[in-house]
């Protein structure tokens, strides 16, 4: 059951309704889009009626299991985003009134955010589904490098064992002086030592 399917009617008892919901990633996850490795989606936050438009305002935060970019073990990243979204009913239409007559125009919500400074989504029927913008939330919130460990010591560069487990057998690491990609820059310096104690 996706839980980020919020029923408008609870807005009619109260003008304020508070979100304490979780789905798992296939439930948030758009059509035709690979798997990311979710898992705990939780959103928290509360939503309000201003007007015509509704007003969310909270967090959400999840688990991204990967592999880690430096040793290729587990890494367990956890996401979490501080969101203000704005919903608007419609299905991506403005109607202006000109000269005496309606006229429709349509719009992007990348249009709608420079006109107003926050971008405005737009939502129909008696049921707001928050999962889309959950989903968009967190894959911008996946960092650049995903780590198991900030302080993960990543692989011999020569045999690829894991050195977070400890040295390797072949000696690669600390006896071969480093990367060989950096053979001719260890040249251009012969004094300087093949490793710096922290």
């Amino acid at each position: 059951m996706n839980t980020l399917r919020i029923p408008l009617t609870k807005l009619a008892e109260s003008p304020v309704l508070n979100v304490d919901a979780t789905a798992e990633e296939k439930a948030i996850r758009p059509d035709g889009v690979a798997p990311a490795g979710m898992r705990d989606v939780h959103l928290t936050g509360t939503l309000s009626r201003i007007d015509t438009e509704l007003y969310f305002t909270g967090a959400v935060s999840a688990t991204l299991d990967t592999p880690c970019d430096r040793c290729l073990g587990e890494a367990h990243v956890p996401l979490e985003q501080d969101v203000e979204w704005y919903f608007e009913r419609g299905d991506g239409e403005l109607t202006a009134e000109i000269a005496g007559g309606d006229i429709t125009l349509e719009y992007t919500d990348e249009e709608l955010e420079d006109i107003t400074g926050n971008t405005v989504r737009t939502f129909s029927g008696e049921t707001l589904d928050l999962g889309p913008c959950v989903w968009e939330e967190l894959v911008l919130a996946i960092p650049s490098k995903l780590l198991c460990d900030n302080a993960c010591k990543g692989m011999c560069p020569r045999c690829g064992a894991n050195l977070n487990q400890g040295p390797c057998k072949c000696g690669g690491d600390a006896a071969a002086g480093g990367h060989p990609g950096l053979a001719k820059l260890k040249e251009l310096y012969p004094d300087l030592p093949d490793r710096v104690e922290e």
